[in-house]
């Protein structure tokens, strides 16, 4: 809950710093960063590094590079507390797309959590849903581009969480983010912008405590639970980013958009009651 908390301030901090540099800028930044921490944290293990472990965590980092990517532009133009909304879609997403991609057999309130995911998704719209300033923008896609990125990458980490390292994994996924992004912050004209204080705060912040503290937690905390689980937790950071940005931002939903948001976080809330979980047990894996 914690890393969720952290992401949710993640949102207004982003929205803060992007006047000042591209949003590839600060992706790359902030990962860069982050890296330089989870190398002197992951240090010991590095004997262990091996083909098969590279090769993950480099799967992890791209996925995990197209999520940011794609969130950050979209923050240029939607309201911090709007987009943690539509990336919380993420959540519904991820037992939809375990089935389809793994094989995973759906939980009872699967598919009523994603209908009801999508008609919050068409309240955020409004009317005109892909038309008129009203409807979805440009950066409402955007952000749900990273949604369904976020998802993938919990599977990805569902997959490789059990035999990978947490702290080579964690290392692994957020130095590919670093790098990935460098040819497009070369020919960045905005980049001396990143010298500027409130940028250089936001970038420590984001960089030490929202990527290598977070995602080090994350990839730690996934071996002893489900990708599932692991969703709803993490989307409890649209709750945190609205009521941070409605307080520091003076942002505002309008009424059909609150109802929306509801929606959107009752589809992630629905999506998790399973039988196992009123029963008592625990849908986890134990540590290997």
């Amino acid at each position: 809950m914690a890393v969720a908390a952290c992401w949710g301030f993640s949102f207004v901090v982003i929205k803060a710093v992007l006047p000042f540099v591209s949003a590839q800028t600060l992706v790359v930044a902030r990962f860069s960063l982050a890296s330089a921490i989870l190398l002197v944290i992951a240090w010991a293990e590095l004997g262990r590094l091996g083909a098969r472990t590279l090769a993950g965590g480099a799967v992890a980092g791209l996925v995990l590079w197209a999520a940011f990517s794609f969130q950050t532009l979209g923050l240029v133009e939607t309201p911090p507390a709007r987009a943690a909304f539509l990336t919380a879609l993420y959540v519904p997403l991820t037992p939809l797309l375990a089935r389809l991609c793994l094989g995973q057999r759906l939980g009872p309130l699967d598919v009523p959590a994603a209908a009801l995911a999508f008609v919050g998704l068409a309240l955020l719209a409004g009317p005109g849903a892909l038309e008129g300033p009203s409807g979805l923008r440009t950066g409402d896609l955007l952000t749900l581009g990273g949604a369904f990125c976020f998802a993938v990458h919990i599977l990805v980490l569902d997959r490789l969480s059990p035999w990978t390292p947490a702290r080579l994994l964690a290392l692994l996924q957020v130095a590919a983010c670093g790098v990935l992004g460098l040819p497009l912050v070369l020919a960045d004209e905005r980049l001396p912008g990143l010298l500027e204080p409130r940028a250089l705060a936001g970038v420590a912040f984001l960089g030490i405590v929202c990527t290598a503290l977070a995602y080090g937690a994350q990839s730690w905390a996934q071996r002893f639970t489900t990708a599932s689980r692991t969703a709803v937790i993490l989307a409890l950071e649209a709750v945190f980013a609205t009521a941070i940005s409605l307080v520091v931002t003076g942002e505002r939903l309008r009424p059909g958009e609150w109802v929306g948001a509801g929606l959107v976080l009752g589809a992630v809330l629905l999506g998790q009651i399973r039988p196992e979980n009123r029963a008592g047990k625990r849908p986890g894996r134990a540590a290997e």
